[in-house]
């Protein structure tokens, strides 16, 4: 069925390359369509022989240090190991309340680009093997792959009590939260140890989140008998040192994923128009462009950024130096074992070419938006 799908959408593509061309001739944006319809049939055609392939450092904890990916024999045993303490896991009732609790926090934050979070069933089982194991601490990074979960980056919390007294999820997400009071948003740092659990829990960017729950006869590491162990894992994770947790201002304003519908003042990425759903507001605030017909925004000339709102010149001296960062890492996502493509193309939006383009006409705006809608289709975007 997808290649299916893939040879009709390259049909599409064909289709629409053809309309490009009948216009080159008398208008050279209609020509740089044509252009860009080509390169897209090009793309599509390396996703089909690379869409199986997945890669991707992995960053883990509720603190701010990023953990390479490596497996060792040892880990490979702890992985092997299955717990005989056989946790409840949460019932859907509990799910419900932890993305309900989760929001609702967020919603607070008065932030600009907060993500709507979704529970994710592959991370709560994640997080359940890790809490059946009944070890007080967070799980070795090297013991997994963030990318065999979907992200780039996975985030953990974990929460312990020593009796049945607190009432799951409520308290431990509430305990998190209130780290709040040890955080300085404007260092960005804490003012004490610990609020990495909190800043976890209010990460923008995250968009999905799974539990597990176990009693454990004991708690290894401190101890505890009847022990209630409560695993929560983040995708993607964040937690960056030296980045604030969300930006401040109007409700899905700086979406960062760069799509503005917005329900109940989240960035909600299940809205694929307009009211669908029933919650799905537009949002886009275009500063120096126009929204488009999916909720982006299209930048004019030399402005750039999710909402179109920056001026678009390169941010670091490395961009385009010798030596430095030369533009083929725009393009390259694996150049340094793909840790410089991220970065490049945030600090060098001007040498990768991300700075908006010249006013196009209303017929060469729409042809755009259905070469746009069709990539949508087929990637999920």
């Amino acid at each position: 069925m997808g290649r299916l799908v893939l040879l009709l959408s390259g049909l599409l593509l064909l289709q629409l390359a053809a309309f490009c061309d009948a216009r080159a001739t008398s208008n050279d944006d209609a020509a740089d369509l044509t252009s860009l319809a080509k390169h897209l049939r090009d793309f599509m055609h390396q996703k089909e022989l690379s869409e199986d392939a997945s890669h991707g450092d992995e960053t883990h904890g509720d603190h701010t240090d990023n953990t390479e990916d490596e497996t060792t024999d040892e880990h490979d045993s702890l992985k092997r190991h299955h717990s005989t303490r056989g946790g409840p896991g949460l019932t859907q009732a509990q799910k419900d309340l932890v993305i309900s609790l989760h929001n609702s926090y967020r919603r607070g934050e008065g932030a600009s680009d907060m993500q709507q979070l979704k529970y994710n069933d592959k991370l709560a089982s994640l997080a359940q093997e890790w809490s059946d194991r009944c070890n007080w601490g967070h799980r070795p990074p090297e013991t997994f792959q963030a990318s065999n979960y979907g992200f780039k980056t996975v985030g953990e919390n974990i929460w312990a009590w020593s009796d049945s007294s607190k009432t799951i999820p409520d308290a431990p997400i509430k305990d998190w939260f209130d780290e709040k009071n040890n955080y300085d948003y404007n260092g960005p740092s804490c003012r004490k140890e610990p609020c990495g659990h909190y800043t976890a829990v209010v990460w923008s960017s995250t968009q999905e989140v799974g539990c597990g729950l176990t009693q454990c006869g004991t708690l290894n590491g401190p101890g505890w008998q009847n022990a209630i162990y409560f695993v929560c894992n983040y995708g993607p994770g964040g937690n960056d040192y030296g980045v604030k947790p969300f930006k401040k201002g109007t409700a899905c304003s700086a979406c960062s994923t760069g799509k503005f519908y917005c329900s109940d003042n989240l960035c909600d990425e299940s809205c694929s128009s307009a009211g669908s759903g029933g919650h799905c507001e537009c949002k886009a605030s275009c500063g120096n462009g126009h929204a488009t017909g999916d909720c982006k925004c299209q930048c004019n000339a030399g402005a750039t950024g999710v909402s179109c709102s920056e001026s678009c010149e390169d941010k670091n001296p490395m961009c385009g130096a010798n030596p430095g960062w030369p533009e083929m890492f725009c393009t390259d996502k694996n150049a340094f074992g793909g840790m410089l493509y991220d970065q490049v193309n945030q600090n060098c939006p001007k040498m990768c070419g991300h700075c908006g383009s010249k006013k196009r006409s209303s017929d060469e705006a729409e042809l755009l938006e259905v070469i746009e809608t069709a990539l949508d289709k087929k990637f999920g975007q």
